[in-house]
């Protein structure tokens, strides 16, 4: 799990997760999953909505890392994650739209 942690940059969620062996481990499992997911739905809600203030819900990843104040580091796994969720949509490379899904959740 604290690779998941790493690679979404949410560290921050437990900082001390427990350790395989430890004993309930599958129940923890599954409420850092949940922990995982309400954060990357929190952080996405934040990133969809400064994507809704771009004209055509249309931004550059750099426009919208200034723009929301996150690190690149949380930006770049949450669009992937908002991408999946179909709330945006990939323009080119380094443009990402926010979608009328994306839009409905703000």
């Amino acid at each position: 799990m604290g690779v998941t942690r790493d690679k979404f940059g949410l560290n921050w969620l437990n900082p001390n997760p427990p350790q395989a062996g430890s004993g309930g481990l599958e129940g923890t499992a599954t409420r850092s999953d949940r922990q995982i997911d309400a954060a990357m739905v929190a952080v996405g809600i934040k990133v969809a909505s400064r994507l809704n203030e771009f004209p055509n819900k249309t931004a550059g990843i750099t426009e919208l890392i200034d723009r929301s104040g996150l690190p690149i580091s949380q930006v770049l796994p949450v669009v992937s994650y908002l991408a999946e969720l179909k709330w945006v949509r990939y323009v080119d490379k380094d443009k990402i739209q926010l979608t009328d899904e994306g839009a409905n959740q703000v």
